[in-house]
């Protein structure tokens, strides 16, 4: 079950570059767009950031990892993926912080509050897809053209 909600909060892509390893290598190392960045964090795997965000300032920038799998001397293949946000953690924490609050006073929490918590996750979660999937978007445009 927690497996399944985990799923629910990465996103995951796989798409091929038609070419070898190496010429992935210098496509990447080629990449200056103003809107993500491109590099190698290892032999085989890429870290993709944008360069901007809607609210990143205290948190983590949107970013994703690609593990890269050479078919044949001519594809690779890319599999794009983000990790959870910590931010829908603090806010899962917050509001059970307040929960537990209330409960420890003796009082029920008031109706709003029971709507506020999931309007907010929602809404962060879904600002954060938004951009996960432009990021992701971005790149692979770039590294298929």
């Amino acid at each position: 079950m927690i497996r399944s909600i985990l799923n629910q909060l990465i996103l995951d892509d796989k798409f091929i570059f038609q070419g070898s390893l190496e010429e992935l290598k210098l496509k990447v190392n080629e990449s200056n767009s103003n809107l993500y960045e491109l590099e190698y964090i290892g032999d085989n795997e890429l870290k993709s950031s944008l360069s901007w965000s809607l609210y990143t300032k205290t948190f983590p920038a949107i970013e994703g990892t690609a593990s890269l799998n050479e078919i044949d001397n001519k594809s690779v293949e890319i599999h794009l993926k983000t990790d959870p946000r910590p931010e829908l953690l603090f806010i899962l924490l917050l509001f059970l912080g307040f929960f537990l609050g209330f409960l420890f006073y003796g009082e029920w929490p008031p109706f709003w509050f029971y709507l506020l918590f999931p309007i907010t996750l929602i809404w962060f979660w879904g600002i954060i897809r938004i951009q996960e999937k432009f990021l992701f978007k971005k790149v692979k445009q770039y590294l298929t053209s």
